[in-house]
């Protein structure tokens, strides 16, 4: 018997089955279904008239069953077939005549799956009616699902049979025009502009399409496309539309760096001054992201049009761009609105000035030293004098916020303009928190608290050299600090820098100065390791790019991070010690002998000690815990946190 011969045997065979099954059960409908598609899944030969087999209403059944249920692997199997056997679906009709509108069919069951364009493009040839337009039970209709998939010439044949291109997309306020430029439909969206859309129609969020055009890159040019079409239809815009956070389409443009945006709304009499509910213009909505080149066109084409943009315009914040530019460590637009006139002095409710906020500024990588400096040379150019000891209404000069932000670069570069050290008062823990939190856009980077550790002894180092007297209370705030970012952790078993593969990596490419790797500095004695390493060297490796996969385990580089911000303040922390340990054992040893207690512990390697029992027997000196001591002097508690930690 020939292979083809058999499988009209096998069809008859099912054919048989087909006639006896009873389709007014539900039940006996259900077991034929699986048996069904696996016919039809290695179908060869003709294909069936399935009309010849099948009434209208049972086939519109099984196709309606066969997604609903995984009887294969393809729930489309069924539907594919119906197209190849060049089954095309037709309208139920009501009692006058006219097609049933409400009704889901497998076009809507797309929606709700990830099915390519294709896929959908291909139901449309089973569901061909363009004049009829099925609802499902949410509201979606055939024409949704077209503009929604981007099947530009679907959407053509609909919108040219009368369909109403300003249709609500369901469980949601938005129009189709909203919904296919908001996901980059351009073509659809033009096909329902020429088509009647309404421009000026907002949805929920007050957002009219111009809002969502204006945001969007889906071309370069499809801005004048949209005025071009509105022209065509001699409409007008509303150019300067409110959402309802009071944003225009030319924040919107200006926040979103949208150039040619900018320019045809400019040119379309849109007002470069209108401020929305936080009192922010269009100039305020530039941000690190926007270049210099928008924001200078933006200022030049409003001064073609003779509508010249405020410099100085305030928010409810009392923040001008100029102070927006410098939050954001945008330094094109800094150097701009400089050069434009704005006032480098300014202060906003809190009192802070451009500077305050350049020195605060938190970055990925330390680039604010760059910013510091360009603002300077900015204003020395323009003979603008800054005035760097101005204060906020916390009393913070710019210095002091350099130093809260953990930035020495930018400490030295307001020393050395003549920042005033006479009145200079550390910053208080708070402070140093705030602007050193986990919000803090590098916090997520290798090495965050070794930049925090060494770069704020770098800063105290910075200060000293230049005079300034750090006291005991200052150092109990640093000490405070550490304890803050549970800087006082030990680095624990030596076994994270043994394991081979980080050894022969991670610790000899990584170079933690020119000439020194990290596996010469971590095997180093204590006292070798500090002629080895200043706190600057700990803080400028801390800065550098590290490759993480370096590091076979995550827990390897928080230890190695520990051991080297160990090594980073121990002798900080010896220094500061030394005073409350000697108060602490009520002067019974001289302050030479109490040194040397102290600095016994750092002559041998940390390897070396195995217990706590063990250190206290090798240096002589026992860690009082808190709850033991008598006195109520604070340093002499920490004193106990800080003996551990270096010892």
């Amino acid at each position: 018997m020939t292979r083809y011969a058999h499988n009209a045997k096998v069809k008859e065979k099912h054919s048989q089955n087909i006639a006896e099954v009873n389709f007014e059960v539900t039940e006996k409908r259900r077991e034929f279904l699986p048996k069904l598609c696996r016919l039809i899944e290695n179908w060869q030969g003709q294909l069936p008239n399935l009309l010849d087999i099948f009434r209208e209403e049972e086939i519109k059944w099984l196709l309606a069953e066969s997604v609903k249920k995984s009887y294969q692997r393809d729930p489309l199997l069924l539907a594919n077939f119906a197209i190849r056997c060049g089954y095309r679906d037709e309208p139920d009709l009501d009692e006058d005549g006219k097609p049933i509108l409400r009704r889901t069919t497998l076009i809507h069951h797309t929606i709700r799956e990830a099915y390519s364009k294709f896929t959908i493009l291909n139901l449309f040839t089973l569901y061909n009616r363009f004049d009829v337009n099925y609802t499902d039970d949410d509201g979606y209709t055939h024409f949704h699902v077209a503009c929604m998939s981007g099947l530009d010439d679907i959407v053509e044949r609909f919108l040219e049979l009368g369909q109403d291109p300003n249709c609500i997309v369901p469980n949601t306020s938005n129009s189709l025009l909203h919904w296919t430029v908001n996901h980059c439909e351009k073509e659809v969206a033009i096909l329902l502009l020429k088509n009647g859309a309404n421009l000026s129609l907002a949805n929920k969020d007050g957002s009219t399409p111009l809002h969502l055009i204006c945001r969007r890159f889906m071309d370069e040019d499809f801005t004048e496309e949209f005025f071009e079409i509105c022209s065509d239809r001699l409409q007008t815009v509303e150019i300067d539309a409110r959402d309802k956070d009071g944003d225009t389409p030319l924040i919107r443009a200006l926040r979103y760096s949208n150039m040619k945006a900018v320019e045809k709304l400019l040119g379309n009499g849109a007002d470069p001054n209108l401020v929305n509910e936080k009192g922010e213009t269009p100039l305020h909505m530039i941000d690190g992201r926007t270049s210099g080149v928008v924001v200078n066109t933006f200022l030049d084409i409003s001064d073609a049009l003779n509508r010249p943009v405020q410099f100085d315009a305030r928010d409810n914040e009392g923040n001008r761009p100029l102070h927006v530019a410098a939050k954001r460590g945008n330094d094109d637009t800094i150097e701009l609105l400089l050069r434009r006139g704005a006032d480098p002095n300014s202060a906003n409710e809190e009192g802070q000035t451009p500077l305050h906020l350049v020195c605060q500024r938190l970055s990925r990588f330390d680039v604010c030293n760059d910013l510091t400096k360009l603002f300077f040379d900015v204003c020395d150019e323009l003979n603008q004098t800054v005035r760097i000891d101005a204060r906020d209404k916390f009393g913070l000069t710019a210095l002091r916020w350099a130093v809260a932000s953990v930035k020495p670069a930018a400490v030295d570069l307001l020393l050395d303009r003549g920042a005033d050290l006479s009145g200079f008062v550390f910053p208080a823990v708070s402070h140093l928190v705030e602007a050193c939190g986990d919000k803090r856009p590098d916090s997520n980077l290798l090495n965050f608290k070794l930049k925090l550790a060494s770069g704020l002894l770098v800063c105290v180092e910075r200060l000293e050299k230049r005079g300034y007297e750090l006291g005991r209370s200052d150092a109990l705030t640093i000490m405070r600090f550490f304890a803050e970012r549970k800087l006082f952790q030990k680095s624990g078993s030596t076994r994270w820098y043994r394991y081979p593969k980080f050894v022969g990596e991670a610790l000899t490419k990584t170079k933690v100065k020119e000439g020194l790797s990290l596996q010469d500095l971590i095997e180093a004695r204590p006292q070798e390791a500090k002629k080895l390493m200043t706190c600057r060297d700990y803080y400028d490796f801390a800065c550098s790019r590290i490759d993480p996969r370096l590091y076979p385990w995550s827990g390897a580089q928080k230890s190695c991070e520990v051991e080297l911000y160990e090594r980073a303040s121990r002798g900080f922390f010896k220094l500061w010690a030394l005073q409350p340990f000697w108060e602490l054992i009520h002067y019974r040893l001289p302050i030479e002998m109490s040194f040397e207690q102290g600095s016994a512990a750092t002559i041998l390697p940390r390897a070396e000690y195995k217990s706590r029992g063990d250190r206290e027997r090798e240096t002589g000196l026992r860690c009082t815990q808190p709850r033991d001591l008598r006195q109520t002097d604070r340093s002499c508690i920490a004193t106990c946190k800080i003996l551990e930690f270096v010892v």
